[in-house]
C-alpha cells in the first residue's frame, strides 16, 4: 500500500505560517507533477491600476494575496518594467500564492530559483525585505477531472486505509505587477497523472486527490516575466 500523511499535520504548519504572514489557510497541501504548459503574455493592464494606496509596503508576505483578489497594488513596492535593467540575468522577484481548495490563496511552498523569490526575516516590525518584490502570480484551480484510477493509503496508527479517486485539473496563472494590480502575463497548466503517488497529504474524510503542477512547471510559466 501507499503511505499518507494526515491533513492536520500540514493544517497545523499552514495555521502557524498564517498566523506569522497574516494568511487564512486551513487545509494541507498535496502535489504531484503535471504537463502540458500553454501560455500567453497580456498586452493591456488590468482594471487593477484604478485603485492604490499611498506608498504602502504590506506588512506581511501573506498580505499580497490582495493583489490576486483585488488587483489592488502596493505602491511602497519595486516597480515592474520588462527587462529593464541588466538584460539576461535580471530578475523581477515575484510571490506566489496558490488557491487551496476554494478557500482562498495562500503564499506557496513551492521552490523556484534562487532570487526569483524574497523570504520574509523574522522582524515582523519591519517589512522592508518586501520592497524589492516586483510580481505577484496567482494559481487558480479552474476545472477538475475524475480519472477512475483509485488509490489506496495506509492510515496512521489504528486508522483505516484511505481511498482516493485521482482527479486531473486545469490552473489558471495570472501574474500581476506588485505596485499596480496590472496583468502582465498569464499561462493554463494541466496537471493530469494517472499515477498514484507514493506520499498524499489530505484532510480526513477525503474522497478525491486532485493532481497538481509541479514546481518546474511554475518556473517555466513564471520564467516569461521574471527573468524575461
Amino acid at each position: 500500500m501507499k503511505r499518507w500523511m494526515a491533513g492536520w499535520v500540514a493544517v497545523l504548519a499552514l495555521a502557524t505560517a498564517g498566523a506569522c504572514g497574516g494568511g487564512d489557510d486551513d487545509g494541507a497541501v498535496a502535489t504531484k507533477a503535471g504537463d502540458d504548459a500553454t501560455s500567453t503574455t497580456a498586452e493591456g493592464g488590468g482594471a487593477a491600476a484604478k485603485k492604490t494606496s499611498g506608498e504602502e509596503v504590506p506588512a506581511f508576505l501573506a498580505d499580497l494575496k490582495r493583489v490576486c483578489t483585488t488587483q489592488v497594488g502596493f505602491l511602497g513596492l519595486t516597480a515592474y518594467e520588462a527587462g529593464a535593467g541588466g538584460g539576461a540575468g535580471r530578475v523581477h522577484p515575484v510571490a506566489l500564492f496558490e488557491d487551496y481548495r476554494g478557500a482562498g490563496f495562500i503564499d506557496s511552498s513551492r521552490t523556484l530559483p534562487a532570487g526569483w523569490q524574497v523570504e520574509q526575516d523574522g522582524n515582523y516590525a519591519d517589512s522592508s525585505e518586501l520592497k524589492a518584490i516586483e510580481l505577484v502570480a496567482c494559481s487558480d484551480r479552474t476545472t477538475e477531472s475524475p480519472t477512475g484510477v483509485v488509490c489506496t493509503f495506509d492510515g496512521d496508527k489504528d486508522e483505516a486505509p484511505a481511498k482516493l479517486e485521482l482527479v486531473d485539473a486545469t490552473y489558471e496563472v495570472k501574474v500581476y505587477a506588485a505596485t499596480t494590480g496590472e496583468l502582465v502575463h498569464s499561462a493554463t497548466l494541466e496537471a493530469k497523472n494517472s499515477e498514484c503517488p507514493f506520499i498524499a497529504t489530505f484532510k480526513k474524510g477525503d474522497k478525491t486527490f486532485v493532481n497538481e503542477p509541479s514546481d518546474d512547471d511554475y518556473i517555466g510559466v513564471l520564467k516569461a516575466v521574471v527573468t524575461p
